[in-house]
């Protein structure tokens, strides 16, 4: 859904990873988002047919614009949502893995305990076994 918002506000290319700095194709980056969109909308009557998607990366017919229909009542605040977090992404990102962090920190001191015995083969074949501390 983000990305749907970010195509709304053409912002797009934020969805490329920043490690390609600008070593990329921007038309081709558009193209294959673009046909992202298309493949992934939530209203499957709306997706294309797979041999459409085989002739758009080929080339053969144009990508059509992503069409997603929103309804009036829960999808339009899911949107909304993202949209507030595209406004603010670091803050509300960085608050939900903090918030996160600290849940799987309580969880691991409640998780499975496993036990810290190493075995050893000795180089005569037998095993041994010491405690690790």
């Amino acid at each position: 859904m983000y990305a749907y918002v970010l195509q709304e506000q053409g912002n797009l290319l934020e969805l490329v990873d920043p490690s390609l700095g600008s070593n990329y194709s921007q038309e081709e980056a558009m193209r294959m988002l673009s046909l992202a969109l298309l493949c992934t909308n939530p209203s499957p009557t709306l997706r294309p047919t797979m041999s459409s998607v085989v002739r758009m990366l080929e080339g053969k017919i144009p990508i059509q614009a992503p069409i997603i229909k929103r309804s009036e009542n829960n999808q339009d605040l899911r949107f909304k949502a993202f949209e507030l977090l595209s406004q603010d992404s670091q803050t509300h990102v960085s608050s939900a893995y903090s918030q996160e962090s600290m849940k799987q920190e309580n969880k691991s001191e409640d998780g499975p305990w496993l036990d810290s015995s190493l075995y050893l083969e000795s180089g005569d074949g037998h095993s041994s076994s010491s405690k690790l501390i």
